[in-house]
C-alpha cells in the first residue's frame, strides 16, 4: 500500500508540472503597435514667404513618455533652408491632428497641425520668432 501511495503521488507532481509549463510557456507576451506617425515624412512645403520647397521630417519611435523626439529640415529653391528639433505627443487620439512642434535654429517655434491618412501626412503651420519658414502648409508622404 505505501509503493501505491507514492506512485499516485509522483503522477500528481508531473501532472502539476506539465500544466504549469503549458501555461506559462504558451502565452506571448503584449506585441506593441507603432505610432502611425513613426517614420521618415518627405514632400512640398509651401510658405507664404518662401514658396514651394522640400521639407523632410523624422519622428523616431516615441519612447517610454510617449513623446516623439525627431528633427526636421527645409529647402527651397532660392537657396533658403532651416532645420531643428521636432517633438509630439503620441497621447493624441489617431482621429485627431496631431500637433507636432518645429523647433527653429532662430530659436522661435513653428506649429504643424498635421492630419495623418495611410502614409500621407498633410497639414499648415504658423510660426513664433521662426525666420526659418513663416507659414504654409505641407504635404508629406511616408518614406
Amino acid at each position: 500500500m505505501h509503493g501505491w501511495t507514492r506512485g499516485i503521488g509522483a503522477v500528481v507532481i508531473v501532472s502539476v508540472s506539465i500544466a504549469a509549463g503549458a501555461c506559462t510557456s504558451a502565452s506571448p507576451g503584449p506585441s506593441l503597435s507603432v505610432h502611425p506617425a513613426t517614420g521618415t515624412w518627405v514632400g512640398p512645403i509651401v510658405d507664404r514667404s518662401f514658396g514651394e520647397g522640400t521639407l523632410r521630417l523624422s519622428l523616431p519611435a516615441p519612447g517610454a513618455d510617449q513623446v516623439f523626439r525627431g528633427t526636421w529640415s527645409a529647402t527651397f529653391p532660392n537657396g533658403r533652408s532651416g532645420e531643428g528639433q521636432a517633438t509630439a505627443s503620441t497621447l493624441i487620439p489617431d482621429w485627431l491632428p496631431l500637433p507636432i512642434s518645429l523647433f527653429c535654429a532662430s530659436g522661435g517655434q513653428a506649429s504643424l497641425l498635421a492630419t495623418l491618412d495611410g502614409s500621407r501626412m498633410t497639414g499648415g503651420f504658423f510660426t513664433l520668432d521662426c525666420t526659418e519658414i513663416v507659414g504654409g502648409t505641407v504635404d508629406l508622404t511616408k518614406q
